[in-house]
């Protein structure tokens, strides 16, 4: 039984009891069978967001009870699962987020975090939701560590003086971005053109002390004034009464209110908004000040910045999730990743470069676009996130500072690449180049993700110009070559996204990249019609995206079967990434560790396909796949292969 996404915020009684009803049903369902199963509630939350805990008094004790974190993983377990005994309880971790499905995520840090809790609550269930496998591989193994042997997993003391987000998070509200929107009046418009809007209040955590508290709006739906009037208090200070955003800034312009001197004594700060017409709203919160905690440092500097209803942007937090209430225990929302990355780089990559990889991926590991978070020494960055939601998942964002600005962002992939002539073993390499590749298509999304910014400004100055020469001068000397630049950053993007993918869900990446973000977004040719316009031409071919595969040879075994029912035939299908067709593929298998390989021919398909299909057979055998391409390069399979081979095991009925 799966509870919806809109069960966020508060749904009516009606719908609460629709839901139990339909719970009912299917127990009865299942009673009338036999019993051959039972169900378990899931989902997005727990139980109602005003009563989290309610289905625990409502189903029997045989139900287990499980949910996913809030926000997309970014807060931890949820509090009510503490306060369940007597049942199963699971707790299901977001081994990656849907927003930034087009790219790398380390979460190592989280994952442990969330392990902790749901040891400490009591879980006696721990699962994961994911929808790729290599890229996110170290969050897998993670999570399979902590399924395995849970002792690692309770907490360690303080790290560090930090504190959790408490029973902190917005009541009510939807986000609205408008990121398309140029805001008046501001250099920060990623902060302003979203907004988190029809919300009752923000409960914020924030040491002790007094503080200016600066509230950020920009109206972005409505052009017309008094479709939106509400009031505003801060810790029960007034701070705005019928406020009219557009009356006091216009529309798309940033406008401000600062509360002085507001007094925090209780470890949170409050806004609350009363709405008079239509809905509240606010783009962002910052919290400037000196705390008066003992226990933080008495007066220390303190500042604290949240982009309402947005993503993480410079300095600002993204937007804080729901409140629920208090944390399981006090902390920050990740623990420690390097003693786990330094032997997992061992693993995959050889003790030559063990440490220095493990430097690098403890450095990227967790953050995210809607992750608060704050770096400290033990943490100087997370990943850059060039992807976004934009209707849908895993878009490339639109990133308004120039490539100049942002490539420092970036070092890691240089640190990455200087280690690879270090790494030994052919296994290791492949294993190695796969993780490089996805740094390095991540670093030029990156650059794709400014390119186009500029490419808008330029538009934008391009629609201002007074005059068409002015106009035909931007657009042919600064637009068109941005343009032709992003075509070629998007066939080197591409290479090597291809040079990493091995698995469906990272071909899925490269449908999402083409159909989504290229497709249904425009990304790279949404001005094309205005460019030709103020040129008087068509563009050139040169603007297309080359259709040819750029990069090396590659042989990719998309999925790979270790078991099979005894009777039953092996299939396997293999893709020759090439231009040109190969003069050899062929399978070669044996029975585990037996006698001599025997060969079976690959059968092309279609474009880069071949697939093979072994009879059964009744005992466990090993294979490799041997590919001679077009221009005589050796490509097999395993990497490591003839030395290490791919193992089938085949279970009888008496083993299942």
């Amino acid at each position: 039984a799966w509870s919806h996404e809109s069960w966020l915020w508060p749904v009516s009684p009606e719908a609460i009891e629709r839901a139990v009803a339909e719970f009912a049903m299917a127990e009865e369902s299942i009673r009338e069978l036999g019993s051959p199963f039972q169900f378990a509630t899931s989902g997005w939350v727990m139980g109602p967001v005003n009563d989290p805990v309610s289905f625990d008094r409502i189903f029997g004790p045989q139900i287990p009870i499980a949910s996913i974190n809030l926000w997309l993983g970014s807060m931890r377990l949820q509090p009510g699962f503490d306060e369940i005994e007597g049942r199963p309880t699971w707790a299901i971790p977001w081994l990656e987020d849907d927003a930034a499905m087009i790219q790398p995520q380390l979460w190592v840090g989280r994952l442990r975090r969330d392990a902790a809790d749901a040891l400490q609550a009591g879980c006696d269930g721990l699962m994961g939701i994911h929808w790729r496998t290599s890229s996110i591989a170290p969050n897998f193994a993670k999570l399979a560590e902590a399924a395995w042997n849970q002792q690692p997993f309770e907490e360690p003391g303080p790290t560090d003086q930090k504190t959790d987000a408490g029973d902190e998070g917005h009541e009510g509200g939807q986000v609205a971005n408008y990121h398309h929107l140029t805001i008046e009046g501001t250099d920060m418009d990623p902060v302003f053109q979203t907004c988190r809007f029809g919300l009752d209040a923000y409960h914020i955590s924030v040491p002790n002390g007094v503080y200016d508290v600066t509230l950020k709006f920009s109206k972005i739906h409505y052009e017309e004034e008094g479709r939106r009037v509400f009031d505003i208090e801060v810790n029960g200070r007034e701070a705005a009464v019928a406020l009219e955003v557009v009356a006091e800034a216009g529309f798309a312009a940033a406008h401000k209110i600062t509360v002085e001197d507001v007094s925090v004594t209780d470890g949170t700060l409050r806004i609350d908004f009363a709405a008079r017409v239509g809905e509240a709203f606010i783009a962002g919160i910052v919290i400037e000040g000196v705390t008066a905690d003992v226990q933080q440092l008495e007066g220390e500097v303190f500042s604290r910045k949240i982009n309402a209803g947005g993503e993480r942007w410079g300095n600002f937090e993204g937007d804080l999730g729901p409140r629920f209430g208090a944390p399981l225990r006090p902390g920050p929302r990740d623990l420690p990743a390097d003693e786990f990355y330094r032997q997992w780089c061992e693993d995959m990559f050889g003790p030559e470069v063990a440490e220095r990889a493990a430097a690098i991926f403890t450095s990227l590991d967790s953050g995210g676009p809607l992750v608060a978070h704050t770096f400290d020494d033990a943490h100087p960055r997370s990943m850059p996130m060039p992807s976004t939601w934009t209707d849908g998942p895993g878009a490339v964002r639109i990133d308004p500072r120039p490539w100049s600005e942002v490539r420092s962002e970036y070092d890691f992939v240089d640190r990455m690449r200087e280690l690879r002539p270090e790494v030994s073993g052919s296994g290791c390499l492949a294993r190695f180049d796969r993780w490089l590749n996805h740094f390095e298509y991540l670093k030029v999304m990156g650059e794709i993700a400014s390119t186009r910014g500029g490419l808008d400004a330029l538009m934008a100055a391009i629609e201002a110009a007074e005059e068409p020469e002015e106009a035909e001068r931007l657009a042919r000397g600064e637009a068109l070559p941005a343009r032709e630049h992003l075509a070629r950053l998007w066939e080197r993007m591409l290479t090597h996204l291809l040079a990493a993918t091995e698995t469906p869900g990272e071909f899925g990446v490269i449908a999402n990249l083409e159909q989504h973000s290229r497709g249904t977004l425009s990304f790279l040719d949404l001005h094309d019609a205005t460019i030709e316009r103020v040129l008087g031409e068509p563009l050139p071919d040169r603007v297309a995206v080359a259709m040819e595969y750029a990069g090396e040879p590659r042989l990719i075994v998309p999925t790979r079967r270790g078991l099979l029912m005894s009777g039953e035939d092996f299939h396997l299908r293999a893709i020759v990434l090439d231009n040109s067709s190969p003069q050899r593929a062929v399978f070669l298998w044996r029975p585990l560790g037996q006698g001599t390989f025997r060969e079976l021919p690959l059968r092309w398909v279609a474009r880069g396909v071949h697939e093979v299909t072994l009879p059964a057979v009744d005992e466990d055998f090993e294979y490799r796949i041997e590919v001679e391409t077009a221009d005589g390069a050796p490509l097999v399979f395993p990497p490591a292969a003839p030395e290490t081979h791919q193992s089938v095991v085949v279970l009888s009925d008496g083993d299942v």
